[in-house]
């Protein structure tokens, strides 16, 4: 399970003042006992050990963008196509664009530049499941979504060198960093910031309260984004990353248009790029940054990676040219998670007071949850819109098939919204006007 701001509604949890959100008690228990050894980034005060971890920054540094793909700009015939290359020169992939996105990509001052946003053909899709593999989070039944007209998609979740452009220019303050603290995995952290940790959310000792612990620092005090330009910016709420898509000028996918884009033409499957978790023959193939090995303390890493990837990591998953869909971090959408039942009540008027969006599912029922949101929750929902529970999708690096699987295309889960976390990032949709359509098959 991916655990949250939500988590105070969980039986047994107890309230910890120190760390509340806008009155939202956020529920902790106090560590007992030394915390676990940590498996990563384990620092020690010697001046060998300074100067090995140093080198060993540059050295990864090098490697990553040596890796990274490039995406490159090509125009042909009054649109264009967008070439993913590898270090060696070869295509890993290509999608395209429309017309008006003929211009050279964006060249910031990491030296990287951001892949230009997909058309996403208007047609018809089944979303949704008959197998659901988590009944209560609404994950089916199955239901056929029709998209009228076309929109684009950002190819890649949004990277922390692209994030960064829009605080540079807007002055944004992210939500994790107006209240001091986020989420973050405890194996993640220095045996410094570790040491000064005193409480974790019960049930899931490894998932830790970090003081500044921010995208800019994702694992808080000394830590920072050298070698991390391309990887996916986290510790963002949902009106955080709701106002980054406003900047570039998009907006948050719905639910039903991630998933739509997420299928790539396809019906009945479980990936973005058919039913195999991993292929090729023989299938090793690793297509998307997930925990193997034994949650949550043991990653073995067989796919090359412990946290988070860079955005281009592990190829295009499904024919859009869509990269991530599924894996390293969960992803935002503007759907909130108990649409049906909150439709038309003034916790929906509340949220559109407050400027966001609400483009509910058009799947049959909610999350079996809504039904316990009673009188006293929904005032509470009206009377701060932090409270409202929005949906995610795509799973991500912290998913394993034994806690987490809901790395699948129909699968669903949710944050409120003022909610950041090591693990939860997202990528903007364009509206558009594609001329061809498709029907998922």
């Amino acid at each position: 399970m991916q655990y949250s701001h939500w988590l105070h509604r969980v039986r047994g949890f107890r309230p910890t003042p120190a760390l509340s959100r806008k009155g939202i008690d956020v529920l902790t228990r106090e560590r007992a006992g030394t915390p676990c050894r940590a498996t990563f980034a384990m620092r020690r005060r010697s001046f060998y050990t300074y100067a090995l971890t140093g080198l060993l920054s540059v050295l990864w540094a090098a490697l990553f963008r040596a890796n990274l793909s490039i995406a490159k700009l090509t125009t042909e015939a009054g649109s264009c196509s967008v070439v993913i290359s590898d270090s060696d020169g070869s295509t890993a992939g290509r999608a395209s664009c429309g017309a008006a996105d003929a211009s050279a990509a964006l060249d910031v001052e990491y030296g990287l530049t951001m892949p230009r946003p997909v058309v996403i053909p208007a047609g018809d899709a089944s979303l949704g499941t008959d197998e659901p593999h988590f009944p209560a989070d609404a994950e089916g039944p199955a239901f056929a979504f029709s998209m009228p007209t076309g929109i684009r998609i950002d190819a890649v979740e949004v990277p922390n060198f692209r994030f960064a452009e829009f605080v540079r220019e807007t002055e944004h303050i992210t939500e994790a960093e107006r209240y001091g603290w986020s989420f973050v995995h405890e194996d993640a952290l220095s045996p410094a910031v570790r040491a000064q940790i005193s409480q974790s959310v019960q049930g899931a000792a490894w998932w830790v309260p970090v003081p500044n612990a921010t995208w800019r620092s994702p694992e808080g005090v000394g830590s920072d984004l050298q070698g991390r330009a391309a990887h996916p910016v986290v510790h963002v709420s949902l009106r955080d990353a709701a106002r980054f898509c406003g900047w570039a000028g998009g907006r948050l996918p719905s639910e039903d248009e991630w998933e739509y884009a997420a299928r790539g033409g396809k019906r009945d499957r479980l990936y973005p790029w058919g039913n195999a978790l991993l292929t090729g023959s023989p299938p090793t193939r690793h297509r998307a940054n997930l925990w193997q090995g034994r949650f949550p303390h043991n990653n073995t890493a067989d796919d090359g990676v412990v946290w988070t990837a860079p955005v281009t990591a592990f190829g295009p998953q499904n024919a859009f040219g869509l990269y991530g869909m599924v894996g390293n971090v969960w992803e935002w959408t503007s759907s909130p998670w108990c649409g049906k039942r909150l439709e038309g009540s003034p916790v929906q008027r509340a949220a559109r007071r407050a400027g966001l969006d609400w483009r509910p599912s058009e799947r049959s029922v909610d999350g079996a949850d809504c039904n316990r949101l009673n009188t006293a929750a929904r005032k509470k929902q009206a009377e701060d819109v932090g409270e409202i529970d929005y949906v995610k999708k795509g799973g991500s690096f912290m998913c394993h098939e034994a806690t987490c699987y809901r790395y699948r295309v129909a699968a669903r889960h949710k944050n409120s919204i003022n909610s950041s976390a090591y693990n939860l990032g997202f990528r903007c949709v364009y509206d558009a006007h594609a001329t061809n359509t498709i029907t998922v098959s």
